[in-house]
């Protein structure tokens, strides 16, 4: 999934994401949940730039464009929804 995007994109794929949906599938979201303050930084040198909670929205304002919500699931039943999120300590672990 991309981050970053038109309006138009992500409307698009809400409809799909709402088509699926009645047709029964189930979704994984992931996310990225906080780690250690030492693993934050050894992240963002990872990869070159400092990251927040609002990184994704900062670009994606400079570029004009905009970037994923979680409002790309209105309207989906939560029991669809299945979180499989990663840790900033998971990532580093792996690097």
């Amino acid at each position: 999934m991309s981050h970053i995007a038109t309006k138009k994109y992500y409307d698009g794929i809400h409809a799909d994401l709402l088509d699926y949906a009645t047709n029964g599938y189930k979704f994984y979201l992931e996310g990225v949940l906080p780690g250690t303050p030492e693993n934050q930084i050894r992240l963002e040198k990872a990869l070159g730039m400092k990251i927040s909670s609002g990184t994704y929205e900062d670009i994606s304002s400079i570029m004009g464009m905009t970037s994923q919500d979680d409002t790309l699931y209105d309207g989906i039943d939560q029991s669809l929804l299945i979180h499989a999120d990663l840790s900033v300590d998971d990532i580093v672990e792996s690097l």
